[in-house]
């Protein structure tokens, strides 16, 4: 897929999911041909999800220091809340 293709369909989030999945089942089908190509698809969907998992709990925990500094609390006591 094209790096315009992306940006296009990042406006929504239903667009984000159906591009993935199509993706997905790119992978899954090529994946699955033989048992290497199996585990490195494996092995780098489950990278990917981690990566992702980090991401959105750094992105969370950011926006909770965001929100305490905005709102005059110490950073201190909002990792405290977040650890």
């Amino acid at each position: 897929m094209a790096k315009d293709t992306v940006a296009r369909t990042s406006s929504s989030k239903t667009s984000r999911f159906n591009v993935l999945c199509r993706k997905m089942l790119k992978l899954a089908s090529e994946g699955s041909s033989s048992e290497g190509t199996y585990e490195l698809a494996v092995k780098h969907m489950d990278k990917a999800l981690v990566e992702i998992m980090e991401m959105k709990e750094n992105i969370a925990k950011s926006s909770c220091l965001e929100q305490g500094l905005l709102e005059g609390e110490s950073v201190t006591g909002y990792l405290k809340v977040i650890t």
